[in-house]
C-alpha cells in the first residue's frame, strides 16, 4: 500500500483533512470544568427557588430569605475556587445576593459583612489568578464594589478609579473591561463640579455647533431618544 507521502497532492490534502480533528471535535475534547459545572447547577437551583418565592403571598420577603439561604453555598464554592472563573462567578453572585438578602431578617448586617469579605476575596483573586481575563475581571468587580453604582465619593471613588485603571491596563481591548472604561469616563468627566466634556451637535438650523462655544453662558441641554 502506498503511504500518504506518495499520494497525489489533492488526495494528500483530503487525507490530511480527514485525519485532523474538526473544530467541534476539538471543543468536545476539552475536559469539562467541574467547578463551573457546580456553579451552573447551584445557579439553576437558586433561580428555581426564586421563582417559587415569587408566588408567595409576601414575595419580596420570601425572595430575600431565599437569597440569604443561598449565600453560604455560593460563598463556599467561591472559597474552594479562588483565582478561577468559577470562583469569580460565585463571588459575583454572592455580591448580587447580598443586595437582595438585606431585606431578610439580619440581612443588613449580612450585606456589610459580605462587602468586606468580597473585597478581600477579590484582592486575593488578583494576586493568585493565572488567567488574564479572570484577573482583569476581578479588578473590574473590585472597582464596582467601590464604585457603588456611581455613588462613591472621596477615598472609595479613588479606589474605584485605581481598580478600573488596573483592569484596562491589563486587557485594554477586551469586552471584560468595556464597562470599566465607561465608568472611568464618568469618574473623570461627569462628576459634579467637573467641566463637561466637549462635543458637537447640530442646532435647529442644522449647523454644527460645539458645547464649548457656550462656555460661561446659561445653557439648557435636553437629551432625548425614541425607540
Amino acid at each position: 500500500m502506498r503511504s500518504a507521502w506518495f499520494l497525489p497532492p489533492l488526495a494528500a490534502c483530503l487525507f490530511a483533512a480527514s485525519a485532523a480533528p474538526l473544530p467541534a471535535q476539538e471543543e468536545k475534547a476539552k475536559p469539562p470544568d467541574p467547578a463551573m459545572e457546580a456553579f451552573t447547577a447551584l445557579q439553576k437551583e437558586f433561580r428555581q427557588r426564586m421563582r417559587d418565592a415569587g408566588v408567595n403571598e409576601n414575595a419580596g420577603r420570601a425572595r430575600a430569605e431565599a437569597a440569604k439561604s443561598f449565600v453560604p453555598r455560593f460563598r463556599s464554592l467561591a472559597d474552594a475556587n479562588v483565582g478561577t472563573p468559577a470562583g469569580l462567578a460565585a463571588i459575583r453572585q454572592v455580591l448580587r445576593l447580598s443586595g437582595t438578602a438585606k431585606d431578610a431578617a439580619g440581612g443588613a448586617d449580612l450585606e456589610a459583612e459580605l462587602m468586606s469579605y468580597a473585597e478581600g476575596y477579590l484582592k486575593k483573586t488578583i494576586e493568585t489568578a493565572s488567567n488574564a481575563e479572570v484577573k482583569a475581571s476581578a479588578h473590574v468587580a473590585l472597582g464596582d464594589l467601590y464604585w457603588e453604582e456611581g455613588e462613591a465619593k472621596g477615598e472609595r471613588l479613588a479606589k474605584a478609579r485605581a481598580a478600573y485603571e488596573a483592569a484596562v491596563k491589563a486587557l485594554p481591548d477586551s469586552e471584560v473591561t468595556k464597562g470599566a472604561k465607561g465608568n472611568l469616563f464618568e469618574i473623570d468627566f461627569l462628576q459634579v463640579g467637573k467641566p463637561a466634556p466637549d462635543f458637537e451637535f447640530p442646532d435647529l438650523a442644522g449647523k454644527t455647533r460645539k458645547l464649548s462655544e457656550f462656555r460661561g453662558k446659561v445653557l439648557l441641554l435636553n437629551f432625548w431618544a425614541t425607540w
